[in-house]
């Protein structure tokens, strides 16, 4: 028997209570720093774009 039909017979391990609860958090933390990120760049395009008007005047 190969390895890889030995893995396929074992069976999955599911994540308990306390380790989906971790994940969550996990998931939630990364979702947040990326909508910061998003937010830090739109305010930064909408400063370059006000300087750009106020130098056309």
């Amino acid at each position: 028997m190969n390895k890889r039909n030995k893995q396929q017979n074992q069976p999955l391990l599911t994540p308990t209570k306390e380790e989906r609860y971790q994940q969550e958090i996990a998931d939630l933390k990364a979702k947040l720093a990326y909508a910061k990120m998003e937010n830090d760049i739109l305010k930064k395009l909408r400063a370059l774009r006000q300087r750009e008007e106020k130098d056309k005047r």
